[in-house]
């Protein structure tokens, strides 16, 4: 499984990473569940290192998700 790390330098949404990595914006969360963020807020801070799940990696967090509800 392929994991990317991605820096952000400047403050940025989680739905438009989504966008950029999955093509998807309603997968924000997955990037928000990864990183531990995303509680109250889609801005993502300055100077943040963030892991971004390729996409075979997403149905397994799905999965994971739903079996913790």
């Amino acid at each position: 499984m392929i994991q990317k790390i991605v820096d952000v330098v400047q403050p940025y949404r989680l739905d438009k990473l989504a966008h950029k990595f999955y093509d998807d914006v309603s997968l924000w969360w997955v990037i928000a569940a990864v990183n531990g963020i995303g509680r109250g807020t889609f801005i993502v801070p300055s100077n943040t290192r963030l892991r971004i799940p390729s996409k075979s990696q997403i149905k397994d967090l799905i999965i994971k998700t739903n079996r913790s509800r």
